[in-house]
């Protein structure tokens, strides 16, 4: 599940702002993890697909500088990629001096 939240989910920390948030549920409707992330702007995560081994992938909004990224005006869109127990691997963001969005993410897999 992904979205954002302007407060702090249980267990973790607010970057400022809206931060978005990535929680993992198993089968039986458990949630196996969470985590909440953003930068001192807004943040907000619009969907998710996962691959054959687990890692989940993100994509979204951010007016903010994610990381090592610097935003280029407006707001630029996210894309992250979490391992299947929640470690970040890896996130990079791009846009344009308008607004920019992602707003589906898929695999694509090669045979």
């Amino acid at each position: 599940m992904t979205g954002f939240t302007q407060g702090v989910l249980y267990g973790d920390s607010s970057a400022g702002g809206l931060d978005a948030f990535l929680i993992r549920f198993g089968s039986q409707g458990r949630e196996l993890w969470r985590r909440q992330f953003g930068s001192i702007g807004d943040e907000t995560g619009v969907a998710i697909t996962t691959d054959e081994e687990g890692s989940v992938y993100l994509t979204g909004q951010t007016d903010g500088n994610l990381g090592e990224f610097t935003n280029e005006g407006g707001k630029d869109l996210f894309v992250a990629k979490d391992d299947s127990l929640g470690s970040q691997q890896w996130l990079t963001q791009w846009g344009t001096a308008g607004d920019d969005l992602g707003i589906k993410i898929w695999m694509y897999l090669f045979a």
